[in-house]
């Protein structure tokens, strides 16, 4: 909680929006768990940082105003949400979050 608030607390342009679905199919029940239980823990960043942090999204969506921030901070948020996912699910879910940005179903 601590590095996403620092996080957004150093990029004020930063509008973050959390993927809720997590292509689940892609991960097995205990996985699963993992990483409800983490997407709990947004509740009081979405307090404390309102209109800056929003779910309902499959993608992870950063908007920043320099696009090579944009992406460090990108990449860095997701593999935060997916360090306790094993490497075959990770692999599945980011191929099918980038098929979905790509416009492929």
């Amino acid at each position: 909680i601590n590095s996403v608030r620092r996080l957004l607390g150093g990029y004020p342009n930063v509008i973050c929006d959390i993927g809720t679905g997590l292509h689940f199919a892609a991960l097995d029940h205990a996985e699963k768990n993992l990483v409800e239980d983490w997407l709990a823990v947004w509740v009081p960043l979405l307090e404390e940082f309102a209109g800056r942090i929003s779910f309902g999204s499959d993608l992870f969506e950063w908007r920043h105003l320099q696009p090579d921030e944009n992406a460090d901070c990108a990449y860095t948020l997701i593999e935060r949400v997916t360090s306790q996912i094993s490497v075959q699910a990770k692999e599945a879910w980011l191929c099918g979050t980038l098929q979905k940005a790509l416009g492929e179903r």
